[in-house]
């Protein structure tokens, strides 16, 4: 979570710059975004989080783990909008 938009365009450039941060999107509800994360290891993700968390405006962190993936992917399909 950021606490407000002043700090928004250093968030994205910080989440930019990490190699391990796969996703960073800007949601509703509770947080103010989700960052998709990939580290080697439980050691890694933590001092990660902890680079995160230092971040300025970055008020917290809520971290939620895969424990398996049975699909992923990027493609999707999008239907044309139909000719009348």
């Amino acid at each position: 979570t950021v606490d407000s938009s002043r700090h928004y365009a250093q968030f994205l450039e910080h989440a930019g710059a990490i190699d391990e941060i796969q996703e960073c999107h800007a949601v509703t509800g509770d947080a103010s975004h989700i960052l998709k994360i990939r580290t080697a290891n439980t050691g890694s993700l933590e001092k990660l989080l902890a680079k995160i968390q230092a971040w300025p405006g970055v008020v917290s962190t809520r971290t939620n783990l895969a424990l398996s993936t049975s699909k992923e992917t990027s493609r999707i399909k999008v239907d044309s909008p139909k000719k009348q």
